[in-house]
């Protein structure tokens, strides 16, 4: 019989290889034989969101959080209720896990994508710019903060953000068109030659 902490590795690796099914059945496992576990919880919880499943993942996540209220859980209820389009639900989760208490850069650029969905741009800047901290080279990163950036009127610094993205990945096309959409484009002032390398 394993032990908790190895049905939990079996679970992360599982959902590292994006095989939910296994990854569902060593969290039920570890819960069947141990009892109610916050972060096999969780892991429940990450997998319903990938496969979709966002209401199931919000009671999972919440049994996890009544379980052990963990910012990282947090962040991810914050994903669930923007999905949901559950602006006081994602406002409140977000409340619950401020920057300070978030160490994965990934966490932090999913509460400020789910921020940035309900509209509150200067809110997600935040967490945005801690996950850039941990993370600078990370084009999504960049890309994310450009977009909320441009939302919230910062104009150049969405124009550098995007610039940095493009830079770290010269195929991101989405960072192209969103550097296009700011405007500032002529003859001679454009990224033609940059997108036919």
């Amino acid at each position: 019989m394993q032990n908790k902490q190895q049905f939990i590795q079996q679970a992360l690796s599982a959902i590292n290889q994006r095989d939910y099914v296994a990854a569902h059945s060593a969290c039920v496992t570890l819960i069947k034989h141990y009892g109610d576990d916050a972060e096999a919880y969780f892991l429940l919880g990450i997998v319903h969101i990938e496969i979709l499943q966002i209401q199931k993942a919000v009671r999972l996540l919440n049994k996890s959080a009544e379980l052990s209220p963990e910012p990282q859980t947090y962040a991810y209820l914050t994903k669930c209720y923007a999905l949901l389009g559950n602006m006081p639900a994602a406002v409140d989760a977000a409340s619950r896990c401020p920057v300070s208490s978030l160490d994965k850069s990934l966490a932090l650029d999913t509460v400020g994508v789910s921020l940035s969905r309900v509209g509150l741009h200067e809110e997600a800047l935040k967490y945005f710019k801690a996950a850039l901290a941990k993370a600078p080279d990370n084009a999504s990163f960049h890309y994310n903060f450009a977009v909320s950036a441009k939302f919230a009127g910062q104009f150049d610094t969405a124009r550098q953000a995007f610039e940095q993205a493009i830079e770290l990945k010269p195929d991101y096309y989405q960072a192209h068109y969103a550097l296009s959409d700011l405007g500032g484009i002529s003859d001679t002032n454009n990224h033609i030659e940059r997108l036919s390398v």
